[in-house]
């Protein structure tokens, strides 16, 4: 990974990964955002900018020229959902 990212708290990093979830997921945005708002006491700008980092981290890593390639492998296998085929969207 990246220094830079050492500066976000664990809270709004596993914020943002939940908010990514909730918007891969399509699931009725509003009251699950609200509530997770509401829980941890993060603006949504804030959830929305690390998410955005995530993103990017996520399309970097994600490449076919990545090291990780086997870890995207893992991800593809039907006992995990195929996660690792979601489209991101910005």
């Amino acid at each position: 990974m990246d220094i830079k990212y050492l500066k976000y708290h664990h809270s709004r990093i596993a914020a943002a990964c939940v908010y990514l979830s909730i918007k891969i997921n399509k699931s009725n945005n509003s009251n699950w955002i609200n509530e997770l708002i509401e829980t941890s006491k993060i603006p949504e700008n804030d959830i929305r900018e690390t998410a955005k980092l995530i993103c990017g981290i996520l399309k970097i890593y994600g490449c076919d020229k990545s090291n990780l390639q086997a870890i995207r492998k893992k991800y593809l296998l039907e006992k995990n959902l195929k996660v690792a085929r979601v489209e991101i969207q910005n």
